[in-house]
């Protein structure tokens, strides 16, 4: 019996270009298209097994690209259809719901296409076959016979394109301005029909193909991925069993990418896990700040470049706070370096694109939508950033609406929470304030955020920033304490550790960055004992 890596090798050497795929027979990488017309070599497969599996991602198997790249053309038989191969010796593989692939010398008189009649669909230009030893969702792949390759019999082409379905799934395209509602329920027509996430995608870029023009390679899989999650989510999944998995297996656990800040207290307690985080504070505690010192912590100690999303300020105006704290000069000083031509320390980091501020549509309202946002998300995250930045939740409509925002924000919670379970190497900040009760607390925990307690609910980590308030003798509202600029940071979940539950002292300075206040830590914070240290 071969080893997987043996295996790999003989697939590369029939010519097969190969994929590494998770146990729902998706892609384990986020774009495999330019794969149909590049080669990968072993070293590059390899390359793309071991990247997947930093990004916490589960590879379960491999996956050929079919058609004229890999040299072959693919039929898969479902469970139930009537074998029209019993006198073909062709390479055959036995699927993971007990239906066959068989495997035959690449043609051009087959396309990727479904025939429901015969339920028997095609893999060919433009599509990927699971292969041995895959393990899926479905069960396992394995194979039947010999690794030899031959030509579609001629029967079999007149007898399958006579049949291919033409009308319960086949659409007409469509012009620019209806393509995105449109592709949603084409998308869902397909999942429907073939009840397979690989053929519908498959089918779905065939269906691309003749709009006007075609919906961008981007935003076609972040919609058809977003509309797959959906669906999953509403269908109960089978448990996971742990019997046939080894004891190295079991004991093995992917481990979270991390940041630091270059704060001791806070790199030794709390590590900064890539994950869904909310951060809560009162109107003017300095949370714009906040989101600047992390920005620019993350690049110089991990090399982690990050998007502003800037619903609240201009793009000129956070621009303007870059330069002032990553200089690390106050504001004034600024002006006089402007004015007079001087050095400008922050320049260098705005031209590496350490930063990059999205006004997320500025005035235009109706684009702060979930299905744009996690298109973005898909974007920057192709373009090599991996933190993001929200701020902040109660500028989308709804948000601050007593009779909206339970039901708007726990849409763009589970969006968040969906986003983070896709992309498990990104860092996603997602800004929010507290309610008017709360606003006087010495320390704001997750129960007082404003709105609605959906989002703390479903992030992984919940901190609040905490500044002394005071009563604004002109106007009667709470202001932030201008003559304290200490901030305390306190840590109100965390369920990657047992530390939780414990405040780091910060202090704002004049140029806009925070320090570590070097006092004892808040007397009421306690950390947790450990058993086992």
């Amino acid at each position: 019996m071969l080893s997987f890596r043996e295996t790999l090798i003989k697939y590369i050497d029939l010519g097969f270009n190969l994929i590494p795929v998770k146990s729902d027979k998706r892609p384990a990488i986020h774009s495999w298209t330019r794969y149909q017309t590049e080669r990968v070599t072993l070293e590059d497969f390899m390359d793309m097994y071991h990247d997947a599996k930093r990004k916490g991602i589960a590879v379960t198997g491999v996956a050929v690209i079919t058609g004229k790249i890999s040299g072959i053309t693919v039929v898969d038989l479902d469970v139930g259809s009537t074998n029209p191969f019993s006198d073909t010796n062709t390479m055959v593989t036995r699927t993971g719901s007990g239906g066959s692939h068989y495997f035959f010398k690449y043609t051009d008189k087959l396309s990727t296409t479904s025939n429901q009649t015969l339920k028997i669909d095609i893999r060919n230009d433009g599509g990927y076959a699971i292969l041995p030893p895959s393990k899926t969702d479905k069960g396992n792949y394995s194979l039947l016979t010999s690794y030899e390759l031959l030509d579609v019999p001629s029967s079999f082409l007149d007898l399958y394109t006579s049949g291919i379905v033409k009308n319960s799934w086949s659409f007409e395209g469509t012009a620019e301005g209806g393509r995105n509602n449109r592709s949603k329920s084409v998308i869902g027509a397909l999942l429907k029909a073939t009840k397979d996430p690989e053929t519908s995608w498959e089918l779905f870029q065939g269906w691309n193909q003749l709009n006007t023009p075609p919906i961008e390679q981007e935003q076609l899989l972040a919609t058809f991925n977003w509309c797959v999650n959906k669906d999953l989510s509403n269908k109960p999944k089978e448990a996971q069993t742990f019997s046939s998995m080894t004891d190295e297996e079991l004991l093995t656990f992917t481990q979270r990418d991390r940041a630091r800040v270059n704060v001791e207290k806070i790199d030794d307690s709390f590590e900064h896990y890539a994950g869904f985080y909310v951060i809560c504070a009162n109107p003017g505690v300095g949370k714009g700040w906040y989101a600047l010192w992390l920005i620019r912590r993350f690049y110089e100690t991990s090399n982690i470049r990050s998007v502003y999303f800037s619903l609240e300020m201009s793009e000129e105006l956070v621009r303007e706070r870059v330069l002032q704290a990553w200089s690390d000069v106050d504001n004034k000083a600024l002006k006089y370096l402007i004015k007079n031509k001087k050095e400008i320390k922050a320049l260098e980091y705005l031209k590496k694109d350490v930063i990059a501020i999205d006004e997320f549509g500025g005035s235009d309202t109706s684009q702060l939508t979930t299905e744009n946002f996690v298109d973005k998300i898909k974007h920057y995250y192709d373009k090599g950033y991996r933190a993001f930045h929200f701020d902040h939740l109660h500028e989308i409509d709804g948000a601050n609406d007593n009779l909206r925002n339970q039901s708007v924000t726990e849409k763009w919670a589970k969006v968040f929470q969906g986003i983070c379970k896709d992309y498990q190497d990104i860092w996603l900040f997602v800004y929010a304030q507290p309610n008017g009760a709360s606003a006087k607390k010495q320390l704001l925990k997750r129960t007082d955020i404003a709105g609605s307690k959906a989002i703390t609910q479903k992030c992984e980590f919940f901190i609040s920033l905490n500044r002394l308030m005071k009563k604004d003798e002109e106007t009667g509202e709470l202001v932030a304490d201008n003559d304290t600029r200490q901030v305390t940071m306190y840590i109100d979940k965390n369920r990657l550790s047992a530390t939780q539950h414990i405040g780091f002292r910060l202090y704002l300075l004049l140029t806009g960055n925070f320090s570590e206040k070097e006092e004892e830590k808040y007397k009421d914070f306690t950390k947790p004992h450990n058993p086992y240290a």
